[in-house]
């Protein structure tokens, strides 16, 4: 993501996936690894007014696919 105004990377970003398993695959390889000498973090996204629910909760995994 960049600063509209600056252009500058706010320092994140999102990504989409085509199944949960793939998303699962990720997160467990990618979070701690480094990127330009930083570690990153690697979770799933969470909805501002949401109190700390997911996006993606566990129940949301068995509904339709």
């Amino acid at each position: 993501m960049r600063d509209p105004e600056t252009g500058n990377s706010r320092g994140f970003g999102f990504v989409s996936y085509d199944c949960f398993e793939a998303s699962d695959a990720a997160i467990e390889a990618m979070n701690g690894q480094f990127l330009c000498n930083r570690a990153i973090s690697v979770t799933y996204a969470f909805k501002k007014d949401s109190k700390g629910v997911a996006c993606c909760r566990q129940d949301e995994r068995n509904e339709g696919g």
